[in-house]
């Protein structure tokens, strides 16, 4: 899968995950990256983190899991 696919998708399914989990926009507690990375692989996106990129794969989906959800505040 792309870089830019992969990305997008994550977006995506970070804002399905937030609300299956109750997870608010930017809320002051730290929503788990590990835990939705557990959740896309239990769903069928098991290849979803397989991608190529200079910062690492696992590094450039979490930052777009923190923006999706309001955490960029974090980086």
């Amino acid at each position: 899968m792309k870089k830019a696919d992969a990305l997008k998708m994550i977006r995506s399914l970070a804002l399905d995950w937030a609300r299956e989990t109750g997870v608010e926009h930017g809320q002051n507690a730290i929503p788990d990256f590990y835990d939705f990375v557990s959740w896309c692989q239990s769903n069928g996106h098991r290849n979803l983190f397989e991608f190529r990129s200079t910062e690492g794969s696992m590094e450039a989906a979490e930052n777009v899991f923190d923006e999706a959800l309001g955490q960029s505040w974090r980086n």
